[in-house]
């Protein structure tokens, strides 16, 4: 089985299906404003306003992080594949590769391609994710009180016995419903942590119970649809910490399209 993003009413309008785009669409990750990450500095905003290629060339030099983005196979961010978590904030759009592959050296193929539009954010982030990017949001502008909560609530989320295999439990449907965004939302959830955390100059925060609380969260949220009792057991040291994570207000940029 593969994983299903659905196929919502914006999705319906554009007329595709983002689980099974044509190999000549795919989808790019930017900064808010539009413009590539540190390894990409782009303005494809800009490009998307004026309907032109994005050129292959700069300075007479090939870029070789601007490559096409199979959105049937990959998703990608800074010119990586998706493994490379964007940063929080982020803007979304849907790319078209064109004309004829040329390659600067064997093995590196390079595409011009046309931005096509801004889709939402919260797209990147699967069928949960305007709660998934509601969560990322609360990670993302954490204060040290919400860290503290999130530290003390983990132990006491648990049966007496100190133990619940929800964590493996989710590992092991997660692999068997070929949800391939499952590891990737945990790693979101993690590297935001850590980041607000480090932040606010709290040391080794990826040993803290807090980190396990954001992460049992995001595999909550991702799990929510599949198995709700499994998510709920997952959600449950978030819950205790900060409160319903699924009441929580979707962030600006989610939805964005602007």
């Amino acid at each position: 089985m593969t994983e299903s993003y659905g196929i919502t009413p914006d999705w319906a309008s554009l007329g595709l299906n983002p689980a099974a785009l044509p190999e000549h669409l795919g989808w790019k990750v930017t900064l808010p404003s539009g413009r590539g990450f540190s390894d990409d500095p782009y303005d494809y905003y800009a490009a998307w306003l004026r309907g032109t290629p994005v050129p292959v060339l700069a300075n007479g030099k090939p870029e070789v992080r601007r490559k096409p983005y199979c959105a049937g196979k990959h998703v990608w961010a800074h010119g990586k594949y998706a493994k490379d978590v964007p940063e929080i904030p982020y803007s979304f759009w849907l790319v078209s590769a064109e004309g004829t592959p040329t390659t600067d050296r064997p093995g590196n193929h390079i595409w011009h391609y046309r931005v096509l539009r801004r889709v939402p954010a919260h797209w990147y982030l699967g069928p949960t994710g305007e709660t998934i990017a509601a969560l990322l949001e609360r990670l993302r502008t954490a204060s040290r009180d919400d860290i503290a909560a999130m530290d003390r609530m983990y132990e006491r989320a648990w049966p007496t016995n100190g133990y619940d295999p929800a964590w493996s439990e989710g590992l092991q449907l997660a692999a068997d419903l070929g949800m391939t965004s499952y590891n990737r939302l945990i790693r979101i959830a993690d590297s935001t942590f850590i980041s607000r955390a480090r932040t606010l100059g709290i040391r080794t925060p990826g040993e803290r119970d807090a980190y396990k609380t954001a992460g049992f969260a995001a595999a909550g949220l991702a799990l929510n649809r599949a198995a709700p009792e499994l998510a709920s057991r997952l959600l449950r040291p978030m819950k205790l910490a900060l409160g319903d994570v699924t009441t929580w207000p979707v962030p600006a940029w989610a939805n964005d399209v602007s």
